[in-house]
């Protein structure tokens, strides 16, 4: 199946390149939308509640996904969760939701293997379920009037027209990165650009800006602001693990890189003193970017000047982008 002509038109998707591609050649597998558990465990509590938790397996690493969306059903035994609110939801052809049997008044159990297709539409509502969360509990919520349209399996990862859609919803990174191209839409912090981009390499400082800024998002979501050595996963393949606590020599020096970019702005709200003493909280620089619709990352910086200590900001640009502000 082929995807409708308009995704030529998108800001953000790309035929080739490092990270943002389409492959018009895939065929795009038809998924059942709804999931069921594969295994299930049930344990007593001393109040005898009911319970619901969801454990992603990838090797020996756990991770939990958010069950407060959960209804329980005790006229039948069952738990079901739909991947939609007002916010997001996670669909193929119609939208996936997850069902299976229980027991009331016990602790329910149940595990996916990640990389699994159900482990997979599990992987993408919890990246997006954390971005939500993130933003709500810093009371950031307010921009985000449309509904953000999260497809999987899609024949690419980008962002084009309120969707994102991925290929692996394994690959977290990946995933916060195109979410973070939503949420840098609707909040209208810098401009949109399209074009073909290579993570070590140069290109138009809006296209460096948009790129940098969701995989900054992404790290933020998902990364301790005290790591450091703070990396990404799945990213970019052929340069993994992408290190933007310590990013390569080769890499190209400009503030025309996103690799460097995103660099930059963990710089700015990170916890680890590597040559430069700022440390903004997100919310103030959210505050800061929000609806300014920058054209660069240089723009940026100096609509933060007056915040900050100018001749440490000036060390921080100089530090990532090897230039002068």
């Amino acid at each position: 199946m082929k995807l409708l002509s308009f995704i030529l038109l998108s800001t953000i998707a790309h035929s080739h390149g490092d990270i943002d591609k389409v492959d018009f050649s895939k065929e795009i597998k038809i998924i059942q939308e709804k999931i069921s558990p594969i295994r299930k465990r049930v344990f007593e509590n001393l109040k005898q509640e009911t319970k619901l938790t969801i454990k992603l397996i990838k090797g020996e690493q756990e991770k939990l996904v958010p069950t407060q969306d959960a209804k329980f059903s005790c006229n039948n035994n069952s738990a079901r969760i739909d991947f939609s609110n007002e916010y997001f939801k996670v669909r193929n052809r119609t939208l996936f939701y997850i069902q299976g049997k229980i027991e009331c008044g016990k602790t329910n159990i149940w595990t996916f293997k990640e990389d699994t297709d159900e482990g997979q539409v599990l992987s993408i509502y919890r990246q997006a379920f954390m971005a939500y969360s993130k933003l709500k509990e810093l009371d950031l919520l307010d921009f985000w009037n449309r509904q953000i349209s999260l497809k999987w399996p899609s024949n690419g990862d980008y962002y084009s027209r309120g969707i994102v859609n991925i290929s692996r919803g394994d690959y977290w990174d990946v995933v916060g990165h195109e979410i973070g191209h939503a949420i840098y839409d609707q909040a209208n912090i810098g401009v949109m650009e399209g074009g073909s981009h290579r993570i070590d390499e140069c290109y138009t400082p809006g296209l460096a800006l948009s790129e940098g800024w969701a995989s900054f998002f992404s790290a933020w979501v998902n990364i301790s602001l005290n790591d450091f050595d703070a990396k990404f996963e799945y990213l970019v393949k052929r340069r993994a693990p992408v290190r933007f606590e310590n990013i390569p020599t080769d890499v190209c020096s400009s503030h025309r890189n996103e690799w460097r970019v995103t660099g930059f702005l963990w710089d700015l709200i990170d916890h680890n003193n590597d040559q430069e003493n700022i440390r903004l909280s997100f919310k103030t620089l959210w505050s800061l970017m929000l609806n300014q619709n920058f054209r660069t990352t240089r723009e940026l910086a100096n609509h933060i000047d007056g915040y900050v200590d100018p001749v440490l900001l000036r060390a921080l640009w100089k530090n990532n982008f090897k230039t002068e502000l």
